[in-house]
């Protein structure tokens, strides 16, 4: 009966100790988890957070729509968060909106792989499909909001914050961090606790049963003995029981803190600068093994930046005795880091020693100098665009002192006829010059929109390229400039210098690139051309003028950069028409650049791709130029206009021409007026007029009659407005201002087809 008791009581204490040995594991599981979620959590948070600020201010004013931000800054953002998303142990930051209660993307990080394969990369505009209620709730929530959930990128634990726009647009930043890694890590570990305890039940029941053998045959021989011993030494281990207990908790328990603790411990000797002891933390961060630290020198593993850090820190200690919030600079896994130390001098064993206490204050460090940094550019920005403004209203108000001024001067009947044309041409030439900047203006808009569209046609480039020269010799010959010669050389012959390309944006970029030549050179020459450079068209702006210095030679194609350059201030310009310059050829798929050495002049280079025109056109391009012939004599065209100057200038060109006119203000007298007119050919309209537009007007006149020729005239020249245009069913638009010349051509040409 006695054995088998205590066969039972063998078997019971061994099935409570597997029992304790699983009880603690998943102890160990519970308390490590919440530990490592709640650091994960807070590593979200300050991730989430950081995305608002490595975005444009404006962004989430600006992504309202699949089209509102353009692949070029998308790509720039994904390359910056996925930047980012390195300095903490996540997987992904990215921002939301909601969109017809769908969730779209409008920014993420990405791995690399995704960006080198492309699958699984999350675009702009993308749709959320697999998002849960979190993501839905989160933009009514004024609380960061966590979750848990699966999605085609993984098992994720993510953090979302609502986040307001400038123009209150709400949108949401979030952060994801993978949890199979740390499941992974936490049941490995708890893991690796049981099958530790359980070898160890192994190895000592053979233990057990041999001393329990042993002692069994020998208890009657020792139990006198122990009888004698035992009430010799009770007295004796009452005593020192407690004692003993209390010291051999304290040693444990310093030793699990001082192991634990997530801060960098180090103990050294004083006198020697060895290392005694140091943390589980400063082993991961020097990437050593212990026996390689025990023992060592502390100069000679990586932490201190320099000897002499070390010996500044080391004179405070011998004064003071402690440290306390000392900033320091040291050396994590080969980079370098910032931290908080604090020291204390210990006496283990009538010996001086050193422990040092490190606080990591490297990401709210770098995430400081982070926010330092986008709040400069953000004030640069700002004075950028105070210069900007200030710098249009200088450039705007000039020609239209010029335009008022001269038209008053007009009035005076004591001008003789040449003074008359000398002012009318001063007049015309600040209005062409007003001009330039508007459209540099409606230009930039729309690249900043990402709006800006290149329309591909076959051209001659040699014949381009004259009419250029024409145009640049003219004006110099305005500004007097006659020390001045202007050159133009050809990379091909006329027959074969046919291409595929935007003649509007080519011309003006070289237009934009020889009046900056003729702007900086006063004498001397301006060479421009081209030549072929494999798949490539490469084409030159040479001059002879006052240079650019080396370090301006990469800002200049940034926007505003002439307006905060002082040392060209004497000339005029927007500023912004290099960095026009500079998209116009990015969207074509070209490259612009620079060489320039100062006071010995400048040259500017763009390639554009040399794409072969459509064979059936190369004829067509090489054709000598129709002569137009006046078709407009006895021809009856209605005008509609609600701007009574430009009403008068239509009529005035029209009846110059032998047309016989009839003019209305407003879509109503349109109708009328045409209805009682039966010989009206053509129908000039402004789209913006009272009663009806012109798209009301041009749907009734249709149902009148099928053979009248109907024209648009307008001043609204944006995409959006010439593609409604272009599919409105009219026969011709004119933009204004209107070129008398373009002006009869194009009606010549409607009544031809007629």
């Amino acid at each position: 009966m006695k054995a088998y008791t205590s066969k039972r009581f063998v078997i019971i204490s061994i099935a409570i100790y597997i029992l304790g040995l699983f009880i603690y594991a998943f102890y160990i599981y519970k308390t490590e988890r919440n530990e490592v979620f709640n650091n994960i959590d807070e590593d979200l948070v300050h991730a989430a957070e950081s995305t608002e600020y490595l975005l444009p201010e404006d962004y989430h004013d600006r992504a309202l729509n699949k089209d509102s931000i353009s692949q070029y800054e998308y790509y720039e953002i994904v390359y910056k968060l996925s930047k980012h998303v390195e300095n903490y142990k996540i997987k992904y930051i990215y921002s939301l909106i909601k969109s017809n209660d769908k969730l779209m993307f409008t920014s993420s990080s990405a791995t690399k792989e995704e960006i080198s394969t492309g699958v699984n990369f999350t675009k702009f505009w993308d749709e959320y499909t697999e998002a849960n209620k979190d993501f839905f709730n989160v933009f009514d929530s004024q609380e960061p909001v966590f979750s848990e959930y699966t999605d085609r990128w993984g098992t994720f634990r993510s953090v979302l914050i609502r986040k307001v726009s400038p123009k209150k647009h709400v949108y949401v930043v979030g952060a994801d961090f993978e949890i199979n890694y740390v499941e992974g890590l936490l049941l490995s570990k708890a893991l690796r606790t049981i099958f530790g305890g359980l070898f160890l039940l192994l190895i000592s029941l053979p233990i057990f049963f041999a001393i329990r053998f042993f002692f069994k045959n020998r208890a009657n021989e020792m139990k006198t003995i122990i009888d004698k011993k035992t009430h010799e030494l009770e007295d004796e281990i009452n005593n020192n029981a407690e004692a003993n207990e209390k010291i051999k908790y304290s040693e444990e328990k310093f030793s699990k803190i001082f192991d634990k603790t997530p801060q960098i411990l180090i103990i050294v000797e004083s006198n020697t600068g060895n290392i005694i002891d140091v943390n589980s933390k400063f082993l991961e961060i020097s990437m050593l093994r212990r026996n390689e630290i025990i023992g060592s020198f502390i100069l000679t593993i990586p932490f201190f930046v320099t000897a002499t850090d070390y010996e500044y820190i080391k004179k405070i200690i011998d004064e003071k005795g402690f440290i306390r919030d000392l900033e320091i600079s040291f050396k994590a896994k080969k980079e370098n880091c910032y931290g908080i130390l604090y020291a204390e001098v210990l006496h283990i064993k009538n010996r001086k020693h050193i422990m040092f206490i490190v606080q990591d204050v490297t990401k709210p460090k770098r995430l400081e100098k982070e926010v330092l940094m986008a709040k400069e550019k953000a004030e640069m920005s700002d004075r950028l665009k105070s210069a900007f403004l200030a710098n249009m209203s200088h450039e705007i108000r000039t020609p239209l002192n010029s335009i008022i001024g001269f038209a008053q001067l007009l009035k005076s009947e004591e001008l003789d006829l040449e003074k008359r044309n000398e002012f009318l041409d001063i007049i015309y030439s600040n209005g062409n010059s007003l001009l330039a900047i508007i459209n540099d203006i409606i230009d930039f808009s729309k690249i900043e929109a990402g709006q800006l569209k290149i329309n591909y046609n076959d051209i001659q480039l040699n014949s381009l390229l004259r009419k250029m020269l024409n145009v640049i010799i003219r004006e110099k010959n305005e500004r007097k400039k006659d020390e001045l010669e202007i050159k133009l050389t050809l990379g091909l012959e006329d027959s074969s210098s046919i291409i595929r390309t935007d003649d509007i944006r080519i011309t003006q970029i070289v237009l934009n690139l020889l009046t900056n030549a003729l702007k900086f050179t006063e004498k001397g020459e301006i060479l421009f051309g081209y030549e072929v450079n494999g798949d490539f068209i490469q084409l030159f702006v040479k001059d002879s003028g006052i240079g650019i210095p080396q370090d301006k030679q990469v800002v200049i194609f940034d926007r505003f950069q002439q307006i905060m350059e002082t040392r060209t201030r004497q000339y005029s310009g927007t500023g912004l028409g290099l960095s026009i310059s500079k998209a116009l050829v990015e969207l074509m798929g070209g490259r612009i650049w620079v060489n320039s050495v100062e006071g010995e002049g400048s040259t500017f280079f763009f390639s554009i791709p040399f794409r072969k025109p459509r064979a059936e056109l190369v004829a067509q391009a090489l054709e000598e130029p129709k002569v137009v012939v006046n078709k407009l004599k006895g021809t009856i065209i209605l005008i509609a206009d609600d701007d009574k100057a430009s009403l008068t200038l239509l009529k005035h060109i029209f009846i110059r021409e032998g047309a016989t006119v009839i003019v209305a203000s407003d879509g109503k007298e349109v109708i009328e007026k045409f209805r009682s007119n039966a010989g009206i050919k053509i129908v000039l309209l402004d789209i913006n007029m009272p009663e009806k537009d012109g798209y009301q007007v041009m749907r009734e006149l249709r149902k009148l009659s099928d053979k009248v020729k109907i024209v648009f005239q307008t001043a609204l020249a944006l995409s959006e407005e010439r593609a409604k245009i272009e599919k409105s069913g009219c026969d011709a638009c004119l933009f204004k201002p209107i070129i008398p010349t373009d002006l009869i051509e194009t009606i010549n040409g409607l009544i031809e087809t007629n």
